[in-house]
């Protein structure tokens, strides 16, 4: 999954925040994929950045579309709001899978860590949860 920083005008972010425009036209320089996020920087018609509701909003991919008249290197992406409690959600997914993979360190196979101590600190990962031991 890779996170796109998007430049958008203040009258198409108007739409998707109201809800009416759920799509976007893109020229497909970036290899858009379904699953890829978009975080939008709205812009004035100088292409200034602007304050806008959408600059704190992340966006889903949900469908891309080529070819079907639409100029060649264009693409068409279904968006949606991701809402932080699906955020939270996919990582506790992530963090759940980790777990039942090593029995021991949530981020990697040091297995000498006691129970609700902070993860290992010698595979480098910064997770912030503490793991507990199967039953």
């Amino acid at each position: 999954m890779t996170t796109h920083d998007l430049k958008i005008l203040q009258g198409f972010a108007d739409a998707i925040i109201s809800g009416v425009k759920l799509f976007e036209i893109r020229k497909n320089d970036r290899g858009y994929q379904k699953g890829d996020h978009i975080i939008f920087k709205a812009i004035d018609g100088l292409g200034l950045g602007t304050e806008h509701e959408i600059n704190s909003r992340e966006y889903e991919i949900t469908y891309v579309m080529n070819g079907w008249g639409l100029k060649n290197g264009f693409v068409v992406l279904g968006i949606k709001q991701i809402i932080k409690a699906d955020k939270e959600a996919e990582l506790y997914r992530r963090i759940a899978g980790m777990k039942k993979e090593h029995d021991g360190c949530v981020s990697c196979r040091f297995e000498d860590k006691k129970e609700h101590e902070d993860p290992c600190r010698r595979c480098s990962h910064n997770f912030t949860d503490k793991w507990e031991a199967k039953e």
